[in-house]
């Protein structure tokens, strides 16, 4: 397990050269997201982490800021995820969790250890009562043995988060999303297209997610599903 201290220098050692590697491209960005909260996977004996570098492009050309970035951090952080808009201010909690699901869809033939991740990653996020609320709160105001359980896959203390353990997890939810998820997308091992297509169609009319995070989203999980030849 990775000691508050060592997770505090890591977090520090990211934002550091992210924001000196921004300051010699001429741009501004605004660190958001695990990197800046300090909620970031990181596997200490693999010494590698899951979780991207979330970034708001405030001024600065993002393409070649994602590229440098990218080269840089790519030993530490799992990807670089520059956006120009800010595409959390006014979503909903309800299409929040939309996304939330398709974020998982667009994750699915990952391996085991990626997997239990995710899982445990999305659960939590359904979990939300509010849209800032952070994984360690969630965790906390479940309190169940599965919530601790997954917050520790989350940041990387454990490896393993089960499907049953998922399933007791959204169980304590009388959230109807969150039965959806557990019966629909982790229940069954492997999420039927059917059910892939009613979340992209469901992303695609919900109000509060810009246009541009819809068609991004689609091409992702496009991608997930030519991965494992649907």
């Amino acid at each position: 397990m990775m000691s508050k201290n060592a997770r505090k220098a890591m977090a520090f050692l990211v934002r550091s050269t992210a924001s000196r590697i921004t300051t010699s491209q001429s741009a501004v960005v605004r660190i958001r997201g695990s990197w800046y909260f300090g909620d970031f996977h990181y596997d200490s004996e693999s010494g590698k982490s899951f979780s991207d570098l979330d970034l708001l492009l405030v001024s600065g050309d993002l393409e070649d800021l994602q590229k440098v970035l990218s080269l840089a951090l790519g030993e530490l952080v799992a990807g670089v995820s520059i956006h120009s808009a800010d595409y959390l201010g006014r979503m909903s909690l309800a299409d929040s969790r939309i996304l939330n699901v398709c974020e998982f869809c667009a994750k699915l033939g990952a391996d085991e250890s990626r997997m239990s991740y995710y899982r445990a990653k999305i659960l939590l996020l359904l979990l939300r009562d509010k849209v800032t609320e952070r994984y360690k709160s969630v965790a906390r105001r479940t309190a169940t043995v599965e919530a601790e359980r997954a917050l520790m896959a989350k940041v990387g203390s454990c490896s393993d988060f089960s499907i049953d353990d998922s399933l007791r997890l959204a169980s304590t939810s009388t959230t109807a999303i969150v039965a959806e998820f557990a019966d629909r997308f982790i229940r069954t091992r492997v999420p039927s297209e059917g059910a892939i297509d009613d979340m992209v169609t469901r992303l695609a009319q919900a109000e509060t997610i810009a246009p541009w995070l819809v068609a991004h989203m689609r091409k992702k999980i496009a991608e997930s599903l030519n991965r494992r030849g649907l």
